[in-house]
């Protein structure tokens, strides 16, 4: 068995290497090495990857993602972005990683979107303060039986049959009111990171976050998607998420007489939206909410799904005519040296760490 590491410098060269050819599965996609490397707040050096091997059997690997805490390069953290062994061949070897990519990161990690199981390993560690659980939730906007029974490789005869149904109830939905009073005065558009106004916005806006991602990150992760689209033939053997019917996001400006009221990232997967990043004043957010929820209406999305405490306490009191709501939780953690800062900086927005990607 060998164990390696691998730089954020390295991933590059590593993907088209020969080793990492003969690996299955792999331990980390072209997309996601191509988008560290470009990772605005990493340094060449930070270490990425760590991976255990026996010949070319991939039996575990722990992925990591350099930050910064609150956007400064004086306070250097990282996330964890997969955790995961083969089931039968690498259950030995699972600590033995998350030990050694925690060593090298200084003990400076934190975690966005546990999972339950993980939660559990790792407090017996006494390494991570786990916060109360975050509650969220997802709002079905549509029908949609259609594609959940495709994705269940249903016969054609069945799919076509919930088509038709989906087609005739989510026309019965557009006779529903769901529109909110006012929306009318506010428009939505597609923004630019690299506007002014915007990344000005954003700044004054996420003060007591913990990560604070700026204009110049969403560019990067706009600019360099982990997903892909399409057709999933020739595809690498990759344990987590890297391939996807559809996938998009864009920034959203909301403005109302030409001053900028809010701002949000919009990701939609396989015609599902979620919100990683949210930013408005107290004073106008549920305003701007409204606006932005009526624009998913609009573009016909199927479900919208949120963390952010001021979305989900927006979404428990709307009068939204939702089909169904669905509650959800994960788990978010810090290392005891980043505990201080957490207590300073407690807000974590939906797409901290790689959930962004995703």
């Amino acid at each position: 068995m060998i164990i390696r590491e691998i730089t954020v410098g390295e991933l590059p060269g590593f993907v088209t290497s020969e080793e990492y050819r003969r690996l299955e599965p792999k331990p980390v996609t072209e997309e996601r090495a191509v988008s560290q490397f470009h990772n605005p707040r990493a340094n060449p050096a930070d270490t990425a990857l760590v991976y255990a091997a026996e010949g070319d059997d991939l039996l575990g690997f722990v992925g990591l993602l350099p930050d910064f805490i609150q956007g400064n390069p004086l306070l250097p953290a990282s996330s964890n972005t997969g955790w995961w062994v083969h089931p039968e061949k690498g259950r030995s070897v699972a600590m033995l990683l998350f030990a050694r990519a925690f060593q090298r990161c200084n003990r400076r990690m934190f975690l966005t979107d546990a999972t339950l199981r993980s939660k559990e390993i790792l407090q017996r560690t006494g390494w991570f303060h786990f916060s109360e659980p975050v509650e969220g939730v997802k709002v079905i906007l549509r029908f949609y039986f259609g594609n959940f029974l495709r994705k269940r490789s249903a016969s054609r005869l069945l799919v076509d049959m919930a088509d038709l149904a989906d087609l005739l109830l989510n026309g019965l939905l557009s006779f529903l009111p769901r529109r909110f009073p006012g929306a009318e005065a506010f428009q939505v558009t597609e923004a630019c990171p690299k506007d002014e106004k915007v990344a000005q916005f954003i700044r004054q806006h996420n003060q007591d976050e913990l990560v604070a991602r700026r204009a110049r990150e969403l560019e990067w992760i706009l600019q360099y998607p982990w997903l892909q689209a399409g057709d999933p033939s020739g595809t690498v053997h990759y344990p987590f998420s890297h391939y996807t019917k559809s996938f998009r996001q864009q920034l959203l400006a909301v403005t109302r007489s030409g001053r900028l009221e809010g701002v949000a990232l919009l990701s939609v997967r396989d015609n599902h939206a979620s919100l990683p990043c949210f930013y408005a004043p107290p004073e106008t957010r549920s305003r701007v909410q409204a606006v932005l929820l009526q624009y998913l209406l609009a573009q016909k999305a199927d479900s919208l799904t949120v963390f952010h405490p001021a979305w989900v306490s927006f979404l428990k009191t709307s009068k939204i005519k939702a089909l169904y709501r669905k509650k959800l939780v994960r788990y978010s953690a810090v290392s005891g040296e980043l505990l201080p800062l957490r207590e300073k900086f407690p807000v974590l927005q939906d797409g901290d760490g790689d959930v962004i990607f995703t």
